[in-house]
């Protein structure tokens, strides 16, 4: 891959990490918080394969694991880190099949989605300001 390849796809996937972030904001101003999960766990998801594919120079894996993709993209997450990423990587699973959407619709209060929307948000800077 050249680099104005690598260029294009890093770029692809910031795109898509801010589109999702929007859509969670949007989904959490129309309390549609279980499905504003699923949305978190796909920004955070496209920002940590923007940085894979700019530490390996290569496309990024089809994973959906982001404690994983964060130790593929060379960062070292602290114990605190390893667990939120842990717990974001559930709301993908809980966002997309039925039968885990329903205990997701209710955990997935008001409180929680904001609470757990923070705390993404800090994880993106994170990720954002990693060293190159």
């Amino acid at each position: 891959m050249n680099s104005m390849e690598l260029a294009e796809i890093i770029s692809y996937w910031k795109r898509l990490s801010e589109e999702k972030w929007k859509t969670a904001e949007a989904l959490m101003e129309k309390e549609r918080y279980a499905d504003a999960l699923f949305f978190v766990h796909l920004s955070l998801e496209a920002l940590l394969k923007a940085v894979v594919v700019e530490k390996t120079d290569e496309q990024a894996p089809r994973i959906h694991d982001l404690l994983r993709l964060a130790y593929l993209a060379g960062l070292e997450p602290d114990t605190e880190q390893q667990k939120q990423l842990a717990i974001f990587t559930t709301f993908n699973v809980e966002g997309r099949y039925d039968d885990y959407k329903l205990a997701l619709h209710k955990k997935a209060t008001k409180e929680y989605v904001y609470e757990y929307a923070r705390t993404a948000d800090i994880l993106r800077l994170w990720i954002q300001k990693r060293p190159q």
